[in-house]
């Protein structure tokens, strides 16, 4: 079974008829945003291959009626690589906790769940049994093997490395159409090198001194918001300075649309946020004040949210 095959025996439930039209449409809309990157001077997917058998063809066979609950969320940072046969890189800081925390807690309300994450960062129920085995609480393993044994079936994870990864998957998923609300939580790179600009074998050590130049990555949430369209999108803003959070906040709804965004600070990110959403009248409202709300808390009201909507 190829991985298309796979992935779309997963999201099955959750096509609709409607969806049929997604050879000539979706995929077009696909290579419309890789297009809309490569039509700017740097291009951090030009030299990732395709997803496997990047065609999706006739999605008839894994058609049924549609409707189910289905979210897809993105976790983890994402990696910039200095050298084409990549030794050393460049780490944007995420460890994926709060994706982690938000598909378990739409596993347990019954949710499907699409994971994209980083590699090596932390994923849904095997976080804890890590902690667990570590500390040697086999009781605590039992359980958790339990419960991810109940919710496996709801929860498909792709897993990537690089930044052209990352977006290759990203546009990939976005294009079945079969998620009605998508968590952004990935931490993408601002900044990377460019394939053409890298060199080929591993920086050597005896340079006393070493400069790097870095090219700007694309805004993509404009085109995601045009992927996502008809999907409830949330997105994160991380920031250290307290000061421009809610600024960074407006600039990012205006430039993406976000249905809601998730603003926190490095520092107390795990126990605060700011949040900034629409309301159903169409208007937006910004509550930049700091509020005590878990992820769990987060993938709640945005369960309310988006049924509202």
């Amino acid at each position: 079974m190829t991985g298309l095959e796979d992935y779309l025996n997963f999201v099955r439930p959750c096509l609709s008829s409607a969806q049929l039209t997604y050879p000539p449409e979706g995929w077009a809309n696909y290579l419309h945003w890789l297009n809309s990157l490569s039509q700017l001077p740097v291009n951090p997917t030009r030299e990732n291959p395709p997803p496997e058998d990047p065609n999706p063809g006739d999605l008839s066979p894994y058609v049924k009626n549609g409707g189910c609950r289905h979210v897809f969320i993105t976790s983890g940072g994402t990696s910039v690589p200095l050298e084409r046969n990549t030794v050393r890189s460049i780490e944007n800081f995420s460890t994926g906790r709060r994706g982690a925390e938000l598909a378990e807690t739409f596993l347990e309300h019954g949710w499907k769940v699409t994971y994209l994450y980083k590699s090596g960062s932390h994923k849904p129920y095997i976080r804890h049994g890590i902690r667990a085995i570590e500390t040697g609480d086999v009781a605590t393993v039992q359980e958790i093997m339990e419960t991810y044994t109940r919710h496996r079936d709801n929860l498909y994870l792709l897993q990537y490395t690089t930044l052209g990864e990352y977006f290759h998957l990203l546009g990939y998923v976005l294009n079945t159409k079969a998620q009605s609300i998508v968590f952004l939580a990935a931490a993408v790179a601002d900044f990377y090198i460019p394939y053409n600009d890298m060199v080929e074998h591993k920086i050597q050590s005896r340079q006393t001194d070493f400069s790097l130049h870095l090219s700007k990555t694309p805004k993509a949430l404009p085109l995601i918001r045009k992927l996502a369209s008809g999907q409830y999108l949330v997105t994160f803003k991380l920031e250290t300075d307290i000061g421009i959070l809610k600024t960074k906040m407006l600039e990012q709804h205006a430039t993406a649309d976000s249905d809601m965004i998730v603003g926190n600070l490095l520092a107390t990110r795990y126990q605060e946020v700011s949040l900034l959403y629409k309301c159903n009248d169409g208007s937006t409202h910004l509550d930049d004040r700091p509020q005590a709300l878990r992820s769990a808390d987060i993938a709640r009201l945005v369960m309310e949210h988006a049924s509202a909507g």
